[in-house]
């Protein structure tokens, strides 16, 4: 939708011809309305790294890796020694949309985001006491949310005949690509011998491309073809592409976590991650939109190659809790079962609003004078549930391998009238399994997710195409246009991991034994 701020900017352009100031204002919020999903509960999915997906996500009162960074920081103060891990999860995911109705051409069709090339999502960490230090760890990580940041709705499709025509999600989003991470720097502190508190600062960064269509609903004379813009909605000739890009380094996130050992078998973890600068102030994206004229309306002065543009957007408040079972033998784990709830906050940020600036509009929008547009957007607050555990076999002495299970369940993120296509926030139910193989201080692990979204069927949807020079839903004949979010929605995801641990100390004095012996 922040591609529609730039449609919008065009339409004020238009409005030179037609006197249509605050139509493009609001055309511009229409485009960005789009990213905050971005954001969304949904916008996530279980689970980073490769042990922790072999889980289900359940590693909340576990959290004895370099993933505690993520799941629980207070996990790392029971890290004794340095240890290293690089997990790379290959996201394989498909989400559907059958849309109600139909144009001239006919029924709409169904539609698919593109999935024909995996998402890759790396994570990395570190820990260290530094061979010192008893009671501290440090750790350094850099990694992203577990999510899919990339999607492409096609804007024309071929219909069962093989008829290229416009297609039916192109109002909604057409292209979603992000990359966000998150540089991380932690301390877990043991406190007592049943207690371990952590803390971490985080720095969020953001790249993000966003391109739709938006509408130009005006019939100028000297375009003939231009009068089938106002007789009827979604005319192919009266759409403008619409492209936003935008960067966000300035950001930062804190986490807050702390590990119960309740004897030798319970532990009982929490941790809290803040909304994005502690609720103070959202993400702030700057960067630039651009857009192109309408087909019908080529000449008319309403398109856009850049104008400098942000919007802001919000990470949530993110609380995690688990507990977790297991049973050790001479010091080494052998089997352990964990359940976790994981509690997304939207409701802690006032409404999820976010803000559309114009920096530098046209002389015709708010007198050349920066614009900012209010952009209310109703996120729900989400559970998620994570249950797993996992069995170790030992082989030798110095090896082993660990048999891992789980399944976790996610709620919607949004209610019907404002499901959409940018991310999938359907409730999802999901199954993992995993395995790793340890050997001297080396693990070699790997794991494998389906996740379910669960369909849903909407007739009751509020997204509609926005008319630029009045700023309202585009009324034909006196009549609002149809909702273009009416329909069936459908997902799934595949998710395959594969990871690497290192731990210097045991495989250093692992080295050693084994130079002595020989």
């Amino acid at each position: 939708m922040s591609d529609r701020v730039s449609v919008f900017s065009l339409r004020l352009r238009t409005v030179s011809v037609l006197s249509g100031l605050m139509p493009a204002s609001a055309a511009l919020a229409l485009t960005v309305c789009g990213l905050p999903s971005a954001f969304a509960g949904g916008f996530e999915i279980p689970a980073n790294g490769t042990e922790a997906l072999g889980r289900g996500g359940a590693f909340t009162a576990k959290a004895d890796s370099p993933l505690a960074l993520e799941y629980n920081v207070a996990g790392l103060a029971q890290q004794r020694g340095t240890h290293a891990l690089i997990d790379n999860n290959l996201v394989f995911s498909r989400y559907r949309f059958a849309r109600e109705g139909g144009d001239s051409f006919g029924p709409y069709p169904s539609v698919q985001a593109d999935g024909s090339r995996p998402f890759y999502a790396p994570w990395f960490g570190m820990t260290t006491d530094f061979g010192f230090f008893e009671r501290f760890t440090f750790a350094f990580g850099i990694y992203g949310p577990s999510s899919i940041g990339q999607r492409t709705f096609p804007m024309f499709v071929s219909d069962e005949s093989g008829k290229l025509r416009p297609g039916p999600t192109r109002y909604d989003v057409a292209t979603t690509d992000l990359l966000i991470f998150f540089p991380t720097l932690a301390i877990g502190f043991r406190a007592h011998k049943m207690l371990d508190l952590g803390f971490s600062v985080q720095q969020a960064s953001a790249q993000i491309k966003l391109a739709s269509a938006t509408y130009a609903p005006q019939s100028l004379p000297v375009f003939p073809e231009s009068a089938a813009c106002t007789k009827q909605a979604e005319v192919a000739g009266c759409d403008s592409v619409t492209r936003f890009s935008g960067t966000s380094y300035d950001n930062y996130l804190l986490s807050l976590g702390a590990l119960m050992h309740l004897g030798r078998s319970v532990d009982v973890g929490v941790n809290v991650r803040s909304a994005s600068n502690l609720g103070i102030r959202p993400m702030t994206i700057r960067g630039t939109v651009a857009a192109t004229e309408p087909l019908y309306l080529q000449g008319a002065g309403i398109g856009a190659e850049q104008m400098d543009g942000e919007f802001t957007v919000w990470l949530p408040w993110v609380f995690r809790a688990g507990v977790r079972y297991g049973q050790k033998l001479g010091g080494m784990q052998l089997f352990d079962i964990e359940l976790n709830a994981v509690y997304e906050a939207w409701s802690w940020l006032d409404g999820t609003d976010h803000y559309l600036t114009l920096k530098n509009p046209p002389p015709l929008v708010n007198r050349g004078e920066p614009l900012t547009i209010t952009l209310p957007h109703r996120y729900k607050d989400t559970i998620g549930l994570r249950l797993g555990g996992s069995l170790y076999m030992p082989m030798t002495a110095d090896a082993g391998v660990t048999m891992r299970m789980g399944g976790f369940y996610d709620s919607s993120a949004s209610a019907d009238q404002d499901l959409r296509l940018d991310f999938d926030t359907l409730a999802k139910l999901g199954i993992t399994a995993g395995l790793g193989i340890s050997m001297r201080g080396v693990e070699l692990n790997a794991a494998y997710s389906y996740q379910h979204s669960l369909s849903r069927t909407v007739t009751s949807g509020e997204l509609r195409i926005i008319d630029g020079t009045t700023g309202q839903p585009v009324r034909i004949n006196d009549q609002v246009a149809p909702a273009i979010n009416n329909g069936t929605y459908s997902g799934s995801t595949h998710v395959l991991s594969l990871g690497l641990t290192l731990r210097f100390d045991e495989w250093r004095t692992s080295k050693a034994l084994s130079s002595q012996s020989l």
